[in-house]
């Protein structure tokens, strides 16, 4: 079956294609169903859901964060820059997603953040140098003196 421009379908092809279009959306509401709750964020429509604000500022910290370590990967040949970075992003990406939860995800991504001001600050005040731990310090308390500020509900 070829894309035909030059004549009109007849009715039994636009039935045709109307019932493909049913069985594969039943389809992929069956196979969503048996998704876990955390991962149906999609939904059957196929729309995404409404990002918070909250989501927003989780969101640009973890792209800092991500590009904090690809650019210690690149320019220092830092694997562990990258590793670390990576699998802290992923934590992130979990409690953005809200997988621990609604209420639990954002005090574990408000926790987070926390803890990497301080590891960031105290790699700051240690070495004196403003890269890269005094900006990721600075993104850090940023990002939690915004987090803080939205209510859980």
């Amino acid at each position: 079956m070829g894309i035909r421009c030059d004549k009109a379908f007849s009715d039994a092809e636009d039935h045709e294609l109307h019932t493909r279009k049913l069985t594969t959306a039943n389809s992929f509401q069956s196979l969503s169903a048996s998704i876990p709750f955390s991962l149906q964020w999609i939904g059957e429509t196929g729309n995404l859901p409404t990002m918070t604000n909250f989501d927003m500022v989780l969101w640009g910290f973890i792209a800092v964060l991500l590009t904090g370590g690809l650019v210690g990967y690149f320019k220092a040949g830092s694997r562990v820059s990258l590793l670390t970075s990576g699998l802290i992003a992923a934590l992130l990406a979990f409690a953005a997603w809200g997988f621990f939860g609604t209420t639990t995800s954002r005090s574990v991504a408000r926790f987070i953040v926390g803890c990497l001001f301080c590891l960031f600050g105290y790699r700051w005040w240690v070495s004196r140098k403003f890269m890269p731990g005094g900006l990721m310090a600075l993104a850090a308390l940023a990002t939690s003196g915004l987090l803080a500020g939205f209510d859980d509900h």
